[in-house]
């Protein structure tokens, strides 16, 4: 790939992005010049993961995740610079998202994946 290839191919990634909408024809001439050969691959998609959320707490330096299996899961805030950064009250505006696969954080623009906190692809 070109150097002027790849600038398009990045530019079009940060296109997408900042939300634009881009044509199936546009992404796919610039994924034609994809430096893997033959062009990008599909990955497997596995079933929807067995872990999930159920309601979240915290201490006074740990996110605890209570999973829907009895489960619960506690990491460090300062895993999570946006929460421990936040104020108890921002903290406490959590959302599912996903039907309990993530967690979101709209004032702190955060989202956490229960996958992620398991320590395994999301």
């Amino acid at each position: 790939m070109s150097s002027e290839q790849e600038a398009e191919l990045l530019d079009a990634i940060e296109r997408v992005d900042r939300g634009e909408v881009l044509s199936a024809a546009d992404l796919l001439s610039r994924l034609k010049t994809c430096p893997w050969p033959g062009g990008m691959s599909t990955s497997n998609v596995s079933a929807a993961p067995a872990a999930r959320a159920d309601a979240v707490s915290f201490t006074a330096d740990a996110l605890v995740v209570h999973l829907r299996d009895g489960r619960v899961i506690t990491a460090p805030l300062t895993s999570s610079p946006r929460l421990h950064r936040a104020t108890a009250e921002q903290r406490a505006k959590w959302e599912l998202i996903g039907r309990g696969v993530g967690i979101h954080w709209t004032e702190l623009d955060e989202d956490v994946s229960v996958s992620g906190l398991l320590g395994l692809p999301d």
